[in-house]
């Protein structure tokens, strides 16, 4: 009896040593939280700059979450909450389990559709990365399929009806887990536009090699069909297709804007180009018209000359076709009363849809960047970046425009920075005897000036401010103008706060200053702001200004208000 009983109570003592053997290994099993931040998606590379933008994925967004090894995911949807990402349904690092092989995607593809209902295929950016174990993770995110982009000259998108693009491909099967995909067996991603206004079309394709890409034009009575010219497409890039019914005319290459900048200024021929080699007629109008960004270096600066210089004008059309023109010293000979890249344009002239970045110059007085003296209209131009350097102790100077007797809209300035200047200077323009309508100043660069009369949108006012947004308060100007002179209009320029008390130092015109309103740095503020803007765009823009398509405005967490 006691024999039995005593291997009972060895049973119960082996049984009771195993399951505590078993608990002990449970509980040293190696896990930490998972930490992961980074919302960054890279904006798409131009496929001839390789320029590419930093954006952000927009707050109180979410993503679709994979991982296999150390962190267990499978589709987790996880929102982002002051700079962390959260929504993990197992939020441990099993760290003793190896290397984490992390994917994600934005945005989160319901039902695995990758086509919209019209058949177009969704812009998609993912991050795929490995940790190691314990290791934070950072979510850095890239596009997936590459983009193309039509860009229709108005006399063109003005008769056309619809356009037909043939897409030879069309994907599958797309594997979340290693975000690879496949093709349907001959079936074709085919999509169509009706017209736009602004003659931009853009879409998406699949990242492949061997994909002839080819699109129709429809007008009245006429079909077009050409191909795209390029057969291979890259992940992440952006190929521009600019499209015109002229062929051969116009400024392609670096090259072509160096002549142009001799033989509008006269010259009869410059390395084998004449005059007539870069533009085309529009209504009567010699149109010169660039196809590509272009960047410089000081070397191709120094052969160019500025456009009307040295007391011409310039009489014509300059369309940038929304692109830009990058890195130019603007040469210094042939001194005119006004300077810029453009010197003097007339009043019947036009420059539109151009970009200026990272361009600069160190002239003495009555210095721009964008144009000397403008007497005709600026429409969608931008000065990005840039910068004026000059030790003279008299100088009158401005990132934008110094003489502006005609219109400026649509327009913008941001990150322009001067240098050993003690002068005068307008953020926008030196002496406004025109309109400013529907412009974005962004005075966000610490501006290098030793005068009591600098200011944000002009230094001298004698015209028009109309639907003007000021970025970001600077305590060494004035909001609006340093003198306010004759009758003239103020409204709606939205400038910040705590310029209240230094908006316009001499006022010869006390009516105007109900025409500023003032806002303070916050989320509700810029929707109002935003509404304000739109609003007198919808009411009094096309009324008072019929011939004038306004640009829209919209709010952006990055820079707050801007463009649509």
């Amino acid at each position: 009896m006691k024999t039995k009983l005593l291997l009972i109570i060895t049973a119960v003592l082996s049984i009771a040593a195993c399951t505590k053997e078993n608990l002990i290994v449970n509980t040293t099993e190696e896990t930490t939280n998972v930490i992961i931040t980074g919302n960054s998606m890279s904006g798409f590379n131009n496929n001839k700059s390789k320029a590419s933008t930093i954006e952000y994925i927009p707050k109180d967004e979410s993503i679709l979450f994979f991982s296999t090894g150390g962190i267990k995911a499978n589709g987790d949807t996880l929102s982002y909450n002051n700079g962390v990402w959260t929504g993990l349904k197992d939020n441990n690092w099993y760290t003793d389990e190896g290397e984490a092989h992390v994917i994600a995607y934005y945005p989160i593809i319901n039902n695995y559709n990758l086509y919209d209902n019209n058949g177009e295929l969704k812009d998609l950016v993912y991050c795929k990365t490995t940790a190691q174990p314990g290791e934070s993770i950072n979510l850095s995110f890239n596009h997936i399929f590459s983009k193309i982009v039509f860009n229709i000259e108005k006399g063109l998108n003005d008769t056309i009806n619809q356009i037909n693009v043939n897409i030879p491909l069309k994907i599958d099967n797309f594997n979340l887990n290693t975000c690879e995909y496949s093709f349907y067996d001959n079936q074709n991603g085919n999509i169509s536009f009706e017209r736009n206004e602004t003659g931009v079309y853009e879409f998406f394709v699949p990242a492949s090699e061997n994909m002839p890409v080819s699109f129709e034009i429809v007008c009245p009575n006429i079909r077009q069909t050409s191909n795209i010219g390029n057969n291979n497409f890259n992940a992440g890039y952006e190929y521009v297709c600019n499209i015109s019914k002229r062929k051969n005319k116009g400024i392609y290459t670096k090259e072509d804007f160096i002549a142009f900048t001799h033989l509008i200024n006269g010259e009869a021929e410059y390395n084998g180009k004449t005059i007539e080699d870069l533009y085309y007629m529009e209504n009567g109008k010699r149109v010169f018209s660039l196809h590509n960004d272009l960047y410089f270096t000081e070397e191709e600066s120094a052969l160019m000359r500025r456009i009307a210089d040295n007391k011409k004008v310039f009489d014509d059309v300059f369309d940038g076709n929304n692109h830009s023109l990058n890195d130019i010293t603007l040469p210094t000979n042939n001194i005119s009363t006004y300077t810029g890249l453009f010197d003097n344009i007339s009043k019947n002239a036009h420059v539109k849809n151009l970009t200026i970045v990272n361009c600069s110059t160190s002239y003495n007085d009555y210095t721009s960047l964008m144009v000397g003296s403008n007497n005709g209209l600026i429409e969608n131009c931008h000065v990005i970046g840039g910068s004026i350097k000059s030790e003279m102790t008299i100088q009158r100077v401005s990132g934008f425009t110094i003489r502006n007797a005609g219109y400026i809209i649509n327009s913008s300035i941001s990150g322009f920075k001067s240098e050993y200047i003690i002068a005068a200077l307008g953020v926008m323009t030196f002496q406004n005897n025109g309109s400013i309508i529907n412009c974005r100043i962004k005075n966000d660069e610490k501006i290098d000036v030793n005068s009591q009369k600098s200011s944000v949108i002009t230094t001298t006012n004698n015209g028009k401010l109309i639907n003007i947004f000021v970025e970001r308060y600077n305590k060494d100007y004035y909001g609006v103008c340093h003198q306010n002179e004759k009758i003239t209009e103020m409204i709606n320029c939205v400038i910040p706060s705590q310029y209240s008390n230094k908006y316009i130092n001499n006022n010869l015109n006390p009516s105007p200053v109900n025409g500023i309103i003032f806002y303070n740095d916050t989320n509700e503020e810029y929707q109002n702001i935003v509404d304000k803007l739109n609003n007198w765009i919808d009411n009094e823009g096309k009324n008072s200004y019929p011939q004038f398509t306004f640009r829209r405005w919209k709010t952006d967490d990055t820079q707050k208000v801007v463009f649509e």
